[in-house]
């Protein structure tokens, strides 16, 4: 599990950094395609061989957007604070 999470958030970083770059961004949009089918065949896979409590695993999703929330919150000030 942890492996997957680590891997979520190398992409999340990838693809933040391609997009606030300003880079190539048919790679950036490729990466973001390929990235949630990816990842919805592995959480289903993953709940449906009960692999995983799936009352651990709401709760961890749960988590998911406030931190996310959070993480943009974060950048967008230090953006502000720079500028």
């Amino acid at each position: 599990m942890a492996v997957i999470a680590i891997v979520n958030v190398l992409f999340f970083a990838m693809i933040t950094r391609r997009i606030f770059a300003k880079k190539s961004v048919a790679t950036t949009l490729l990466l973001i395609i390929f990235k949630y089918p990816i990842l919805g065949v592995g959480l289903y896979l993953i709940i449906t061989h009960n692999l995983v409590s799936l009352l651990w695993f709401v709760s961890g999703l749960s988590i998911l957007i406030p931190s996310v929330l959070g993480y943009v919150f974060l950048f967008i000030k230090q953006d502000n604070s720079a500028a």
